[in-house]
């Protein structure tokens, strides 16, 4: 390689090397250190988010009331069953545990025989009752001694009227929310062994809040890992660590309201937020290491040295005389490598940023599709009722209800296993029962209210049925009970006014769905009716059936899960949860709010999304997906982008490498063809080295040289450069004539279509005729074809060929130019002139205008080439006529020229004729004025008519 000597100038020219083969492989280097740089970053900024988050969340289990009692009733008697159990020892476990939980709770422990057995030096609050309420627990449900009867008061205000013994046996190992004395408690009561008698009853009977467990853990453990704050009512109440100041905390609980993002960074610290007993926790952690400035700035310095040393080398190289000698075989190769390199290097920064976006894009498709398919879980859930009113009316319709009421309560009492049903009562006309499954219902305590609501159903609705006064039986209602049926603020009286409907009511703690009905047939042996279904009954219905089904997404599905909050219970069946997963569940059902992470179960990690039940109330539903299926896609598009890379590399070495033996020995051949060419040795032929489009170049240069000559070629290439057939273009007309002076002319002309649909109609002139002139033609048509295929604007036309004869020929030709694009659904047409005689514009009433633009010719000055662009609308009968000074200024036999303002008189006077028509009119009137055959110069016009 030796410094330039000709051509562009060396200056120009290194700037060009320079940026090719400096500045460019560099810039791109840098975005791609830098991007690296920046994901490691994020990388290391979301780990350690993570990490905070994982301790937060473990800090907000620690504060929950109910996951603190819970774990610490069932630890409690893990370790109160672990050894034998002797009078000291529960005091001691009593003691210690009141020390270190940070509430109050009652120890009631029952022995082999079932007999309390605590000590008295602990202060209990009822063990007389505590004592009834486990043989009550640990009895048969069917039995009631006379003590539980005598007791039954004394347990309800010590344990509320909502306590029911049927729930409380199926709750056992669990903790359980009971009402006492006006404050709520909570309830745990667990057994030794299924057979045994022995177990314990523990209750907290004042729930402790979460400000308390707070502080708790707070004073008893060393929170240096992270500083927390807990912020309320928008202020911070309560803040635990010394070394962050709280109004960064309350800027940044701004940010996050703000924001809603799960983290942010700021000074050096890591912050995250969560959501628990109306507070908003606050965590922080001091991180080091996480900010990769120092390393973007040693990567930048990195890259201004590397551009520095090029700059030095191609500067050397083009001004110091140095000398590169390589093999052109060489450059070749380099050159296509290259070519591909810098592509590829930007491929590369593309295709993996791609990567990591769609990455984000798919695992927030499956988010939004785990949410989407819970809340329709959830809402499914309402079409429960219109499930339960069609199976309550079958039983009220049955013909069992008529002659076999036995049988049908039979079945009731098998639907009843099964937690299909959870009441079925029939009565007669009188309120007394005839069939009922009360001996096995789930609401417990409540008969009276359900016979009271049965007779005053039938005073109200049933008057026509009800026999005389004096023959009828005393009908007693409970005074109080109907007080409160028929009470307007209860809202029973809404319930007694509309049968035949499923109602949601709530007796004790159970929500139920309650339907009852009145037979008005007095042959009809039932007059009232009832069913009722506990909604938790219908909920585990619903999560069975439901909770089975997988439903897909992408190549995988979602595993839908749900838990009870207060029982534990997962549906469907026994999944094995794990710490995070319950963790997870744990903190929606704190919260209140959805929340989607990434969690492992089963040996495999998750994409989890959790949301609270709202009409599954007190159940908390989670949607799980493989995030392997998300990754499998990714991994195969990433090895694919990696091995496409590969194999692209190698492919433009070896083609550097084929095409440079290829190529080069052909070329040279040709090279000495047009020498000999131009010595007009015509004699010599080119040997045919392949079979390729180079080989047939070289036959068609042997046979071009053989059997043609200059003027006879150039004349044939210029007739193939004139169009024979006209665009067709819907509601528009195209003609042309082209006729030369000589046999190689200078006039051009074309009409084409371009790739957009536009239509693309020119004419010029070259000044002068000959080879030169033909073969400016040529190159006009090669630049027009390559702007019709690339659709660009006119402008770009301008001064593209005039720049392109500028430079090629400097002024020693000039060519007259005129070119219109027209839009053929708006007649809109848009054109420039280049020094070429005006067209012009036919109306359809006659009138004719001109396309007066002025500019100097093509090819007289680069710099000064300022083309502008007009438009104008062709109208339906307009006709545009574009012709060359040929037309105008040939003589007759006297001298006489044509003249400009005969040939705008004849196109004025002209009738409505198609483009044809007025071309092979205006040129009969020519051949009429000028009737020699020779030529003074080229003739050519151009019309475009819209019809």
């Amino acid at each position: 390689m030796h410094p330039p000597s000709s051509g562009v100038p060396s200056r120009s020219r290194f700037l060009l090397f320079f940026l090719l083969f400096g500045c460019i492989p560099v810039f791109i280097g840098g975005l791609l250190s830098f991007y690296a740089l920046s994901l490691e970053e994020a990388y290391r900024r979301e780990s350690a988010a993570t990490a905070l988050e994982g301790d937060l969340n473990a800090t907000i289990r620690r504060i929950d009331p109910l996951s603190v009692v819970k774990t610490r009733f069932q630890q409690f008697k893990r370790q109160l069953f672990t050894r034998p159990i002797t009078p000291e020892r529960i005091h001691h476990l009593y003691n210690a545990a009141h020390r270190r939980w940070g509430f109050a709770f009652d120890i009631y422990f029952f022995d082999e025989r079932g007999r309390l057995a605590v000590p008295g030096s602990i202060q209990l609050r009822s063990r007389a009752i505590m004592q009834q309420v486990w043989n009550d627990l640990i009895i048969t449900p069917t039995y009631r001694s006379d003590d539980s009867e005598r007791f039954k008061n004394a347990i309800q205000n010590l344990l509320g009227s909502d306590f029911r013994f049927n729930r409380m046996r199926d709750r056992q190992g669990c903790v359980t929310s009971v009402h006492s004395k006006g404050e709520d408690a909570l309830f745990f009561w667990d057994r030794h062994s299924a057979k045994a008698f022995d177990g314990v009853i523990l209750v907290a009977w004042k729930i402790p809040t979460y400000e308390r467990l707070l502080t708790h853990i707070s004073n008893s453990e060393n929170r240096s890992a992270y500083t927390l704050f807990s912020r309320f009512d928008g202020r911070v109440k309560y803040r635990f660590g010394d070394e962050i100041p709280t109004s960064d905390a309350i800027h940044v609980a701004s940010e996050f309201d703000m924001y809603k993002t799960r983290w942010t960074y700021s000074d050096g610290r890591i912050w995250t937020r969560a959501v628990a007993g109306g507070s908003t926790l606050l965590a922080a952690k001091s991180v080091s290491g996480l900010d990769l400035t120092l390393w973007q700035a040693v990567s930048a310095i990195t890259l201004f040295i590397l551009l520095m040393l090029i700059l030095r080398f191609w500067y050397r190289l083009m001004f110091r005389g140095i000398e590169l000698t390589l093999s052109i075989r060489y450059k070749l190769v380099f050159l296509f490598a290259f070519s591909i390199l810098i592509p590829m290097m930007g491929l590369t920064f593309l295709g993996f940023r791609t990567l990591r976006d769609r990455r984000e894009v798919e695992v927030a498709d499956a988010q939004k599709s785990a949410r989407d398919h819970l809340n329709e879980l959830d809402a499914d859930f309402e079409g429960e009722l219109r499930n339960y009113l069609r199976l309550f009316r079958w039983y009220r319709d049955h013909p069992l209800m008529r002659t076999n009421l036995a049988r049908l309560r039979q079945y009731a009492d098998r639907q009843w296993d099964h937690h299909k049903l959870g009441r079925f009562e029939a009565r007669d006309i009188n309120g007394r029962i005839l069939e009922t499954t009360d001996s096995r219902s789930v609401f417990e305590g409540v008969s009276v209210m359900f016979e009271s609501f049965a007779k005053l159903a039938i005073e109200r609705h049933l008057q026509d049925r009800l026999p005389p006064m004096k023959e009828r039986i005393p009908n007693k209602i409970d005074l109080m009970t109907q007080m409160v049926l028929e009470s307007p603020e209860i809202g029973m009286v809404f319930v007694l006014d509309r049968p035949d409907t499923v109602h949601l009511v709530q007796f004790g703690a159970n929500n139920t769905y309650w339907y009852w009905d009145v037979y008005r047939d007095p042959t009809h042996p039932v007059a009232f009716m009832t069913l009722a279904q506990p909604v938790s009954d219908a909920i585990y219905l619903f999560l069975k059936h439901h909770l089975r089904r997988k439903t897909g997404f992408g190549s995988g599905a979602f595993r839908m899960l749900a838990r009870n909050d207060e029982s534990g219970a997962w549906y469907p069946g026994d999944p094995k949860p794990t710490v995070e997963l319950e963790s997870l569940m744990d903190r929606v059902r704190i919260s209140r709010q959805p929340i989607s992470e990434r969690i492992k179960w089963r040996d495999t990690e998750w994409l989890a999304v959790a949301i609270p039940g709202q009409n599954l109330r007190g159940h908390t539903l989670v949607a799980l997906y493989p995030e392997e299926e998300i990754l499998r896609g990714l991994s195969f598009i990433r090895s694919l982008l990696v091995v496409g890379m590969i194999i692209a590399i190698l492919i433009s070495v070896l083609t550097g490498l084929v095409l440079s033996g290829t190529f080069l020995a052909p070329i040279g051949e040709l090279s000495m063809g047009i020498t000999a060419l131009r010595e007009r040795r015509t004699g010599y032929r080119v040997p045919v080295l392949s079979s390729d489009e180079l080989g047939d170049l070289a036959v068609l240069f042997n046979r071009m040289i053989e059997d043609l000559g200059e003027m006879e070629l150039a004349r044939v290439v210029q007739e193939s450069l004139i169009p024979h057939e006209m665009p067709v273009i819907p509601g528009y007309e195209v003609d042309l004539v082209n006729l030369t002076a000589s046999d190689l002319g200078g006039d051009y002309c074309d009409a084409m279509r371009m790739k957009d649909g536009r239509l693309l109609v020119l004419i010029g002139d070259v000044t002068g005729h000959g080879v030169s002139s033909a073969l400016l033609m040529a190159m006009a048509k090669a630049a027009v074809f390559q702007f019709a295929e690339e659709g660009r604007e006119l402008i770009d036309l301008m001064l593209g060929l005039n720049k392109l004869i500028f430079r090629l020929l400097k002024r020693k030709k000039l060519m007259t130019f005129f070119a219109g694009v027209l839009d053929p659904t708006t007649g809109r047409l848009y054109y420039s002139n280049a020094g070429h005689p005006f067209p012009y514009i036919r109306a359809s009433n006659g009138e004719v205008s001109q396309l007066d633009v002025v500019h100097v010719p093509m090819g007289f000055s680069e710099a000064k080439a300022r083309f502008s662009v007009h438009e104008m609308t062709l109208n339906p009968g307009d006709a545009l006529v574009m012709f060359t000074d040929g037309f105008v200024e040939a003589q007759d036999a006297n001298g006489v020229m044509f003249t400009y303002e005969r040939l705008e008189t004849l196109v004025g006077d002209l009738p409505s004729l198609s483009a044809r028509g007025i071309r092979d009119r205006l040129v009969e009137e020519f051949k009429k004025h000028h009737k020699e055959p020779e030529l003074e110069d080229d003739l050519t016009l151009v019309i475009l008519k819209r019809v």
